[in-house]
């Protein structure tokens, strides 16, 4: 009783490249095997029972086709055998699978995609992993275990957000290893279908009042570092909630501000793209901070936003307590960048009742429920200077 060979694909398991992954099919006494080669079709090189018609596929089968008659044929009694010995004894003839490696292949990722804009959060993860769990982690250590464990170790020292978006990275990876070597014949256990990311918690927005923002903006301060967190966060609050890194990398400003919003311009198919006109409480201080290559100095004096983000840190814990000093009692007990865009958008929507639509225009924002309905309306960007006026005044 001879082994039986056949060069075939699962029709039911298209990649994600839309390819099929070519197997040899082991036939013995009505049962079946399977075993993975390293070659793929299209849909073009296959019929409608999953036979192949690509003759150079073919011809690379039939080699490996007879290596495993070779086993077969010199295996002892090979009729006591079941279907499943008869595929361990061939791959035990094969060469051996080398082992994946998490880290290594998410270093060679991060040497890839130098250029991404999310490199600073791939190397922070990768920095975080390889802490835990030092550079030798099998592809198969990453379980619902590990990824619970890792969890535990990123919370002690981020927030939410953090451990959110490295653990989403961590799938991702994942991800792609598997798109590069499941067709290989290696096999997961997918880990993320029991191990659940935890989401973010967001904190209650708390805004700041009239009699706060006047504060910060009045205001008498001593030092550069101070001075100019203080007015980075004005200038934020006069353009709709801009971030820092938007100002740091702004090319050029006339009568409006206009540029891709840095966070999201790569998800969207718009690039997330503003445009604010400068009103009048906003010209001196473009004008104090003029650049010389870029739109504003902040980009010469600062060798990076990291740098930019971690001075406007430290000048507004100054600017909170000469806020206090002043006024003789706690009136901020806390203070930060985004804390602009926060009041910004609760202004609009508690106080001067703008819609929630609008109000997530002037943030920059896509309303997920809508982005079809978006394909057919033109961009008015002169709601966003209505907007942003009435916050103003």
């Amino acid at each position: 009783m001879q082994v039986s060979f056949k060069p075939t694909v699962h029709l039911h398991r298209q990649r994600k490249d839309k390819k099929y992954s070519v197997i040899i099919r082991i036939g013995f006494k009505s049962k079946y095997a399977s075993l993975e080669t390293e070659y793929t079709v299209d849909k073009t090189d296959i019929n409608k029972k999953g036979e192949i018609k690509n003759r150079n596929i073919l011809d690379k089968c039939n080699i490996l086709i007879a290596k495993y008659r070779e086993i077969t044929d010199n295996l002892p009694d090979l009729k006591s055998l079941s279907i499943q010995e008869i595929k361990q004894e061939i791959e035990n003839y094969l060469p051996h699978k080398k082992s994946l490696y998490f880290v290594e292949f998410f270093s060679k990722f991060l040497i890839e995609n130098k250029k991404s804009p999310s490199l600073a959060i791939y190397n922070a993860t990768y920095n975080h992993l390889v802490k835990f769990s030092g550079v030798n982690i099998p592809v198969t250590s990453i379980t619902p275990r590990f990824l619970s464990d890792f969890e535990k170790y990123l919370s002690e020292k981020m927030k939410s957000r953090g451990v959110n978006l490295y653990l989403s990275t961590i799938r991702k990876i994942y991800n792609l290893i598997m798109d590069e070597y499941e067709y290989k014949g290696y096999e997961f256990r997918y880990p993320f279908r029991k191990y659940k990311i935890p989401k973010v918690k967001y904190p209650k927005t708390i805004s700041l009042t009239k009699e706060q923002l006047r504060a910060i903006i009045n205001i008498e301060l001593k030092g550069i570092v101070p001075n100019r967190a203080r007015d980075l966060f004005v200038i934020s609050l006069l353009t709709l909630g801009t971030n820092a890194k938007d100002l740091y990398l702004l090319d050029k400003i006339s009568e409006r501000i206009e540029y891709n919003r840095s966070k999201t311009k790569n998800k969207r198919d718009d690039d997330a793209f503003i445009s604010i006109k400068v009103e009048p409480e906003l010209k001196p201080y473009l004008e104090k901070y003029k650049g010389n290559k870029q739109a504003l100095i902040f980009s010469e004096i600062h060798k990076n936003t990291s740098q930019l983000n971690s001075a406007i840190r430290s000048g507004l814990k100054k600017v909170v307590e000469k806020i206090n000093e002043a006024h003789g009692d706690v009136l901020i007990t806390h203070l930060e960048y985004y804390d602009a865009r926060r009041s910004i958008a609760s202004v609009m929507r508690n106080k001067l009742g703008i819609s929630k639509d609008d109000v997530a225009m002037c943030l920059n924002h896509v309303d997920k429920d809508n982005r079809v309905t978006d394909v057919y309306i033109e961009r008015d960007f002169s709601i966003l200077d209505k907007c942003n006026r009435k916050f103003i005044d």
